[in-house]
């Protein structure tokens, strides 16, 4: 059995970059760089440059679905 996961909030602009992650055609939830701990949600050119890891703990990265929506991609175990 194959089940999809599904981000279920809101989701507006990179926290490192400010660019509108509706345009974008994924993004990660993941650490933010010099935050010191604080999660929140980036680019992935952001994830790129931070040298973002996909697993868990560490960050989960989703896709933009055709008709909206974002499924997870890399990140879950």
């Amino acid at each position: 059995m194959t089940f999809a996961i599904e981000w279920a909030g809101p989701v507006s602009a990179c926290d490192v970059c400010q660019r509108p992650l509706a345009d974008e055609p994924g993004f990660g939830d993941a650490e933010v760089p010099g935050t010191g701990g604080s999660w929140g949600l980036l680019c992935l050119a952001c994830c790129a440059a931070a040298g973002v890891r996909w697993g868990w703990g560490a960050g989960q990265q989703y896709e933009r679905q055709e008709g909206g929506g974002w499924t997870l991609r890399r990140g879950l175990c």
